[in-house]
């Protein structure tokens, strides 16, 4: 009997496992999704800023006229 329960606690202990697994697999696709917009705002951001130099930059260069 003492067997036979060993192998359902390590049984049960799989399935607990494979449960958190599939958890944190659905929490790093989620966490995918959320850094993707993140580089996709980041990417504009550096955008504007560049835009924001060179606006800069030429109004730096109209004054020195």
């Amino acid at each position: 009997m003492s067997m036979l329960t060993d192998i359902l606690d390590r049984l049960s202990g799989i399935a607990a496992v494979k449960d958190r697994v599939n958890d944190l697999t659905i929490q790093l696709a989620e966490m995918r999704k959320v850094m993707v917009e993140q580089q996709k705002d980041v990417a504009g951001l550096q955008g504007q800023l560049k835009a924001l130099i060179q606006m800069q930059s030429a109004a730096v260069k109209k004054q020195d006229r």
